[in-house]
């Protein structure tokens, strides 16, 4: 039977959401779906209308200062890119308000860039996530800020540095997924990075792979899978998303 995809737009507790699912009663469960720095909802619904497909209900949120929230880069042009981590926990608090909507089925966090470091520290903390997938994203936040690559923003950036590690360095201790390993204990995790990515390059994502590897190893994890795309760079392909979706077949 040939299924179809309702996409709608919503308020939940003030946070703008688009909502993804087929027409089929009988969802696998939620998953919260967090987009990309600079971009908004919308640009996600190809990624949601493949999960949604596979019988996913999917919630897309505008993150703070993105999209239609207030304060929008949208509007401005630019941003003051140490409040990413100066105001992680209004981050933190934006997807917990979503779970706590969503209530009664298992959550999953899926992010791309990002939204991928988002998801991976939401992991790290947050009680009632199932799984987390991020795309294209690093989960050794110290490192990626120490090899400047994210001076890539300059051009969208009102201050200089594009971010100052003096700032944001307590915040990068209480968030940064490395520095909450036990967090993720029965959680599954799927990490996908382009070896041709020269911002999120996925070296930086080895350390964090290693320590879950050997607790999953000594039972203290569901699993860990990291994949690695030879040609790909800063970008979700078609290819990423076959393979997460077959992650997903199988958790």
């Amino acid at each position: 039977m040939d299924t179809y995809v309702q996409i709608r737009k919503t308020i939940i507790d003030n946070i703008p959401v688009l909502i993804c699912k087929n027409g089929e009663k009988n969802q696998k469960g939620n998953i919260i779906l967090l987009h990309k720095l600079l971009e908004d909802k919308e640009h996600e619904i190809l990624l949601a209308y493949y999960l949604a497909q596979s019988g996913y209900e999917v919630l897309i949120p505008d993150l703070l200062y993105h999209g239609e929230s207030p304060l929008s880069v949208r509007i401005s042009k630019k941003m003051d890119f140490n409040k990413l981590y100066t105001e992680m926990d209004k981050s933190m608090e934006l997807i917990r308000r979503l779970m706590d909507d969503i209530s009664d089925r298992k959550v999953g966090l899926i992010g791309s860039s990002y939204g991928g470091m988002l998801a991976l520290a939401a992991g790290g903390i947050l009680d009632g996530i199932s799984f987390v997938g991020a795309i294209c994203a690093s989960p050794n936040w110290a490192q990626l800020l120490k090899s400047g690559n994210i001076e890539s923003f300059r051009i969208f950036s009102s201050n200089r540095p594009v971010i100052d590690y003096q700032i944001v360095q307590e915040s990068i201790r209480k968030y940064d997924p490395m520095y909450h390993i036990d967090g993720f204990e029965g959680k599954d995790i799927m990490l996908m990075n382009g070896a041709l990515d020269t911002t999120f390059k996925y070296c930086l994502t080895e350390p964090f792979y290693k320590e879950l590897s050997e607790r999953c190893d000594n039972k203290k994890h569901s699993s860990i899978t990291w994949k690695k795309y030879d040609k790909t760079g800063h970008s979700v392909t078609y290819d990423m998303i076959q393979d997460l979706l077959e992650w997903l077949k199988q958790l």
